[in-house]
């Protein structure tokens, strides 16, 4: 509910304004027979004395109120200037925090355009031959460039063969042109809405496209990982091994650290315009649950883009693979030319890389849900997206289960000693742990939200009105009934 003297939002069930103490329902009390009346009446309707006057000027009208009913008066009028007082620390606090959270989108839009990845350098990085310029401007021409290149080199290949590498490039494109729509999008409702409320324009929070913004730019970038995830590990002798892996570029590891230290500054200067609220157990809660599951999802989402195959061969070579090198891989050694890939195999991979896509994205569904909690006034439990991240989880690890499965059982692949790496197991453990986080919130946010409506009715001035019902029936009989029917 908009307060219509100093714009500020409150709960729907207040009865004053938390910031300058008036009334929201447009009446005011008179201060002389403690009466709700409309703040533009010059005169009670109930006593007739003047509005806006001190009891003891209207004492003289032969209208005047009982002594007996000032006490109302004198609730309500010094209030008022203590909160006017914590008003202004919440507008400076909200100026700061939207400084800072307009810092961290800026630097996520920016950082948005060189996503990138590296393999580092040294012997293990030539092993995995990886281009050290790739960013998302490779998915734009330059995979196509290549493919066009590797096919025309080629003698003969399976249609399954050049199927698959498009497939793969398409999706990586689509990744790509996706991240860099949102973002921008984000970043542009963002701008608007916080420049709308700086000039008082507009009430409408710009906390969750601000959220939103910075995290699809870590969602992104996570995701560009993700899709070219890979390591490996040589035992070049018995006292000498050769290890290295795909990781973020620095442009993209400055842009993460800067955008999420933004970030939580933002939220930390909404948090603490709460004040004494977050001493109340309705909002302490809120904060512990929504930072426990901010943990927990942070988990399932590292999980969701790293390697989740593990093969290690009798030469003491271990490769760890996302899903999507693993098709890659598939594809270029068993379907170049002549044979095709075992179908079951090809699909639970498949199934695995686009569970892995669909892990990730709702990780930060929920992570901006998470975080929104802490920085406006209703809360989510998020329950919805607990379920489907869980069920998600527990289908990328039957999928991944079965792909390895399948790829052992694969006549013409090589037997490995192991298939599987713990990530799709840690990521479905976690998921169930914040599934059970989510479910604790939704009873506990249940509980606390009916607590206000019962106390509700404590708040109306009802003592109030029962001592003017004490008028002669000739008076009150006519002039209460408009006010009580409001």
């Amino acid at each position: 509910m908009i307060c219509k003297h100093c714009s500020t939002e409150n709960p729907e069930s207040a009865v004053f304004c938390g910031i300058c103490g008036k009334r929201l329902d447009g009446n005011v009390v008179c201060s002389h027979c403690g009466n709700l009346m409309p703040e533009e009446n010059n005169y009670c309707f109930a006593c007739g004395a003047r509005m806006n006057t001190p009891p003891a000027q209207a004492s003289a009208q032969p209208e005047s109120a009982p002594t007996s009913a000032q006490p109302a008066s004198v609730n309500v009028r010094p209030a008022v200037p203590a909160k006017q007082k914590t008003g202004a620390w919440k507008k400076i606090l909200e100026i700061i925090g939207g400084a800072v959270g307009m810092t961290g989108v800026f630097f996520a839009l920016l950082f948005t355009f060189l996503i990138g990845i590296s393999a580092g350098t040294g012997a293990g990085a030539d092993m995995l031959n990886v281009n050290a310029d790739l960013n998302l401007y490779y998915y734009f021409g330059k995979v196509y460039e290549q493919i066009a290149t590797g096919l025309s080199d080629m003698t003969s290949y399976s249609a399954f063969y050049e199927a698959n590498i498009y497939l793969l490039a398409i999706l990586g494109t689509v990744l790509s042109a996706a991240t860099i729509i949102t973002v921008f999008t984000l970043s542009v409702i963002t701008l608007v809405r916080y420049l709308r409320k700086l000039l008082k324009k507009s009430e409408k929070d710009y906390a969750p496209t601000l959220i939103g913004a910075i995290l699809t730019y870590i969602l992104g970038a996570s995701l560009f990982l993700g899709f070219n995830n890979m390591s490996i590990t040589a035992v070049i002798s018995s006292s000498l091994s050769v290890s290295a892996g795909i990781r973020y570029n620095t442009a993209t590891l400055a842009g993460i650290i800067l955008s999420v230290l933004f970030l939580c500054g933002f939220i930390g200067c909404r948090a603490a315009q709460f004040g004494k609220k977050l001493g109340k157990p309705s909002y302490l809660f809120r904060v512990i649950f929504s930072g426990v599951g901010t943990v927990l999802v942070g988990i399932v989402w590292s999980m969701a883009t790293n390697v989740i195959f593990a093969l290690s061969d009798p030469s003491s070579v271990t490769i760890r693979l996302s899903a999507y090198n693993a098709i890659n891989m598939m594809a270029t050694e068993y379907a170049s030319i002549t044979s095709e890939p075992d179908m079951a195999l090809y699909v639970s991979v498949l199934l695995t890389l686009v569970l892995q896509i669909a892990l990730t994205i709702l990780s930060a569904l929920i992570a901006i849900r998470l975080m929104k909690n802490l920085t406006c006034e209703k809360s989510s439990a998020c329950l919805g997206l607990g379920i489907a991240q869980a069920t998600v989880a527990l289908v990328m690890l039957i999928a991944a289960l079965l792909a390895c499965s399948f790829y052992l059982q694969a006549e013409n692949i090589p037997s490995y000693e192991k298939a599987i790496s713990p990530v799709a197991i840690v990521a479905f453990v976690f998921s169930i742990l914040l599934l059970g986080t989510t479910i604790a919130h939704k009873i506990l946010k249940n509980k606390f939200d009916k607590a206000p409506n019962h106390a509700q009715p404590l708040q109306q001035p009802v003592p109030v009105q029962e001592t003017v019902s004490e008028e002669p029936a000739s008076d009150d009989s006519v002039t209460n009934e408009p006010f009580e029917s409001k």
